[in-house]
């Protein structure tokens, strides 16, 4: 069943899948104390440790996860008199596409009397985690996920299923000597203990909806997300760029609401709304 499910993967265009027990998965659960005792979560994490290692009743009937990757490109920041949106908001929506692609592995799965869930970013899960357990990479000083054929930019696909399939190694390396992430970090989320500041990282202030005296101080032309990080990264040198040219901040400040949610509907920055997206860009103008 396992190749049944990689077979169909390839003709998805899946870029990377691995697997993983429930039951043998790693977890890092000092990491989770130390964010909690440095107040360091974001409003956009949600559940507890039981989510992260799966000991949630809610998903006691689940053996395996399946872990997809699909790749994204990079997002060239040069020109100043335009704004831009971070990578992973480039194009239709990834909720959407995956979920698509995934919906397929789950058809398989139930064809052969199987039971599967889909999770795509907004959940509880710790989808890194899971990927890292996969053997799909590992953890950079950036606090991402680093794949050897992707580097950082992809988008995370899990599914977990009754089916009982044999894991893959997870890969056992780190950065070495390199601080790239760390020094060109905007806000200093990231620093020498390993454990990403979620409420200072710049991909959060840019979609949190109220901001407090001083978090703005950061902000550019990115106005949805922050690729900085990524960008630095020696690992993603060889990710291609988008063919995207920007976006002109007078035309997306004189767009009306409807006008943005016809534009925008079908992409990443239409669940934060116009309103802070306005307010990011009013915020880079009047710098």
């Amino acid at each position: 069943m396992k190749e049944e499910i990689i077979r169909l993967s390839e003709q998805l265009n899946i870029d990377d899948i691995g697997f993983c027990s429930i039951k043998n998965l790693v977890v890092d659960y000092n990491k989770y104390k130390l964010q909690e005792t440095l107040d360091y979560k974001c409003s956009f994490q949600t559940g507890d440790i039981t989510d992260k290692d799966l000991t949630n009743i809610r998903y006691s009937k689940y053996k395996s996860v399946i872990c997809c990757l699909f790749k994204l490109k990079k997002v060239n920041y040069k020109d100043n008199n335009k704004i831009y949106f971070s990578s992973v908001a480039i194009g239709i929506d990834y909720h959407i596409r995956l979920k698509n692609k995934l919906n397929k592995i789950c058809e398989l799965l139930k064809n052969n009397g199987y039971q599967s869930e889909i999770f795509v970013d907004n959940n509880s899960l710790d989808e890194k985690l899971l990927a890292y357990n996969c053997g799909l990479g590992f953890f950079g000083k950036n606090n991402l996920l680093i794949n050897k054929k992707l580097g950082t930019y992809f988008n995370i696909g899990i599914i977990l299923t009754d089916l009982k399939i044999d894991g893959n190694k997870s890969i056992n390396f780190n950065c070495g000597n390199c601080n790239l992430c760390i020094k060109n970090c905007p806000t200093k989320a990231l620093n020498e203990n390993g454990i990403l500041n979620q409420k200072k990282c710049l991909s959060y202030l840019t979609q949190k909806k109220k901001l407090e005296l001083g978090e703005e101080k950061s902000f550019n032309n990115c106005i949805y997300g922050c690729d900085k990080c990524m960008n630095i990264c020696p690992y993603n040198k060889n990710v291609e760029y988008y063919e995207y040219d920007g976006i002109d901040p007078n035309e997306f400040l004189n767009e009306s609401e409807d006008e943005f949610k016809e534009k925008y509907k079908n992409s990443a920055v239409y669940w934060r709304g116009k309103k802070v997206l306005d307010r990011n860009i009013n915020i880079y103008i009047d710098k």
